[in-house]
């Protein structure tokens, strides 16, 4: 592994195929020795060397699409793990809030995130997004 990026060394290798393991699917158009994720998650490969082919233990991603130097707006944001609300502290109204589930879909994008209702959003790992003019917040949310 090399940041985001996985890379099978077989020797003699015919063909590869990536997989990812929370639903063992293949992932379309991923058939070189090595994958850069898209998204965070675990991950597989197939190798083919010759008529034998074997699968690796699958590897996790994390971090994807996180930007590390970003600028913090020193904002506080629980409970984490949350149900069905969240609580901004040291907001000051002009702060725009984007949610994003872990298959990188927009569940929620608006200035008023403490009177959304997630309890219908599913379990799992989100993204909240918080910007204000130029400064940016990035948390990683879990949903119970």
């Amino acid at each position: 592994m090399n940041g985001l990026t996985i890379t099978a060394n077989a020797v003699g290798a015919t063909s590869y195929s990536w997989i990812d393991c929370s639903d063992g699917s293949h992932i379309i158009g991923e058939n070189s020795s090595s994958y850069t994720a898209t998204a965070d998650g675990e991950y597989s490969v197939i190798v083919q060397v010759g008529t034998c082919m074997d699968t690796t233990d699958c590897v996790t991603i994390s971090g994807v699409g996180i930007n590390e130097n970003q600028t913090n707006l020193n904002l506080t944001v629980y409970p984490n793990p949350f149900k069905n609300k969240l609580v901004i502290e040291n907001e000051n109204g002009s702060e725009y809030f984007e949610l994003i589930n872990a298959q990188g879909q927009l569940v929620y994008s608006g200035k008023n995130i403490e009177s959304a209702d997630f309890s219908n959003l599913p379990e799992g790992v989100y993204v909240l997004r918080i910007s204000r003019d130029e400064l940016k917040q990035i948390i990683s949310m879990i949903k119970m």
